[in-house]
């Protein structure tokens, strides 16, 4: 093992690590109700009238609020049946719903996505940037089963898992997020029991 494989490993503990600590801190915000959007803010923004979305949304929203800081905002949210992207990493869970959130980029604001989340500049999207952004893609999944439990609505999170140059369909309409990253643009999906499909 040279000090390359040391230093790999030590950056993957330390991604463990946060992880936990901040699923927990996401977990008081949320149980005291400090880390939720009020509807009134979100209905600014959503164009449709679909209850079962209102608190997935929320917490997505507020999840990545807190990896990403003030670089992040928020342009618009849309309903579509089916979304092309060059990269998606997602996840999806399963039990009383199934929910499919992905992140949709090019490789440029990807890349910067899992530098701000990991807090380590990556020069070029590697497994370890890979690694990143299915890390926050656990992170933001996580904070949202646990707010789904809240309300006795009970998931399992399956392995995220990335794609290239994908189609996402639907059975009915789902969410597409446009978001801004320190000025690059991204995708976030969100599908609630919408039947996803992923097709090449």
């Amino acid at each position: 093992m040279d000090i390359t494989d040391i230093f790999v490993i030590r950056r993957r503990c330390l991604f463990f690590i946060a992880k936990f600590f901040i699923l927990e801190y996401i977990k008081c915000k949320i149980d005291d109700g400090s880390l939720l959007m009020k509807e009134d803010v979100m209905s600014k923004f959503v164009t449709f009238n679909d209850n079962k979305y209102m608190i997935q949304l929320q917490s997505i929203l507020k999840s990545l609020k807190y990896y990403m800081k003030d670089d992040l905002s928020l342009e618009k949210v849309t309903t579509t049946g089916s979304f092309d992207g060059k990269y998606i990493g997602c996840q999806i869970m399963d039990g009383d719903q199934e929910i499919f959130f992905g992140i949709s980029g090019d490789d440029e604001i990807l890349l910067k996505i899992a530098s701000v989340f990991a807090r380590y500049e990556f020069d070029t999207f590697d497994e370890d940037a890979y690694d990143a952004i299915c890390e926050l893609i656990n992170c933001v999944n996580g904070a949202m089963a646990v707010c789904l439990e809240d309300r006795d609505i009970n998931c399992e999170l399956k392995p995220p898992v990335f794609y290239c140059n994908i189609s996402v369909s639907g059975r009915d309409s789902f969410c597409i997020l446009d978001m801004k990253l320190k000025g690059l643009d991204f995708n976030i999906i969100l599908a609630v029991d919408d039947g996803i499909i992923i097709s090449r």
